[in-house]
């Protein structure tokens, strides 16, 4: 009897695709089209410094405001290892946390001040 080996398939960081397609692709009886996970771009490319990405949610924080988004650079804390500083959309980053597969980002401005979620942000960057 033969086993089924898995199809490996190796990418290299820069590969233009996201994991959500690699993933789709792989394993398209597993993937939901409605379950919505932020691409982690540190990733793919871990040189990266800025990129744009849209906000997908937004709730007012007793520090700030909360956001996430459908792409980010932020790697979030974890692991004793603290998490990436910079600006999303000229705004101070001061925390990254991530929570069923979802990155949030805590970011010091009030929630009017950010564009409406499903408006691409105008800069993610890590300083």
């Amino acid at each position: 009897m033969e086993q089924e080996h898995k199809r490996r398939v190796r990418y290299k960081g820069t590969h233009p695709r996201s994991y959500k397609e690699k993933y789709k692709e792989l394993n398209p009886e597993k993937y939901k089209e409605d379950v919505m996970s932020t691409i982690r771009l540190y990733r793919e490319n871990v040189y990266l410094k800025e990129a744009c990405g849209r906000i997908l949610t937004k709730e007012p924080h007793k520090k700030g405001t909360l956001i996430s988004l459908d792409r980010s650079l932020f790697f979030p804390e974890g692991g004793g290892q603290s998490c990436d500083r910079g600006t999303i959309a000229g705004f101070p980053v001061l925390d990254v946390q991530e929570k069923d597969d979802e990155v949030y980002h805590l970011v010091e401005c009030r929630p009017e001040d950010l564009p409406k979620p499903g408006s691409d942000t105008e800069v993610l960057q890590i300083l």
